[in-house]
């Protein structure tokens, strides 16, 4: 699994802001150290002085 777990890693990541889920970016395959280059861009409305919205939440989806 050491050896050729990064082969077969299917990442995405998806933002949860309050009550609203971001839509996931698109998945990246096969390494050790995943990068988005370019930066996946998301543009999301957000009310700082809003309670509900003040958490944010990064979920790491592997879909292999």
């Amino acid at each position: 699994l050491r050896l050729l777990g990064p082969l077969f890693l299917s990442l995405a990541v998806q933002l949860v802001l309050g009550p609203s889920k971001i839509e996931p970016t698109e998945v990246r395959r096969g390494s050790e150290a995943v990068t988005w280059d370019p930066p996946a861009r998301r543009q999301v409305l957000w009310n700082g002085e809003d309670p509900a919205q003040r958490s944010l939440v990064v979920q790491v989806f592997d879909g292999s």
